[in-house]
C-alpha cells in the first residue's frame, strides 16, 4: 500500500500527526508513506502568516515515534535543479542549494513500514 500524503501532514498539529502515523501502521499490514514536512525554522516562520505548522529537524525522529517506520529517502525540493532547463534559474536554485537552511527547508520524506 502507498500512501501519499504530500501537504497533509505538515498542516496537522505534531500530536495529530503522529497519531495519524500510528494510525496509518496500525491498519495497513505494509506499505510506504510519502509526505513532505518543513524544518522548524521555516515552520516557527509561517506563524507569521497565522499558520499553526509543525517542523522537523531530524526525520529519524519519527522512527523513534512509531518502530514500524523506516527511513527511506529524505529529498529536498531543490536536488534536482539542475534539470531546470533555463540557465538563470538552475543557477539561482544551484545557489540556494548550497545552503543548508534553504536546501531542507521542506523536503519529501519516503518511509516503508511492515514486511512485504
Amino acid at each position: 500500500m502507498l500512501v501519499i500524503a504530500e501537504g497533509l501532514v505538515t498542516y496537522l498539529i505534531e500530536t495529530d500527526a503522529r497519531k495519524l502515523l500510528q494510525r496509518l501502521t496500525d491498519r495497513l499490514p505494509h506499505g510506504e508513506m510519502i509526505f513532505g514536512i518543513l524544518s522548524p525554522p521555516i515552520a516557527r516562520f509561517s506563524s507569521l502568516f497565522g499558520y499553526s505548522l509543525w517542523g522537523l529537524a531530524d526525520p529519524h525522529q519519527l522512527e523513534r515515534w512509531n518502530t514500524r517506520l523506516v527511513l527511506v529517502d529524505d529529498t529536498p525540493p531543490l536536488a534536482d535543479y539542475g534539470q531546470i532547463p533555463l540557465r538563470r534559474f538552475r543557477v539561482y536554485w544551484a545557489l540556494l542549494n548550497r545552503i543548508p537552511v534553504t536546501r531542507n527547508m521542506i523536503r519529501s520524506l519516503r518511509y516503508r513500514f511492515g514486511s512485504g
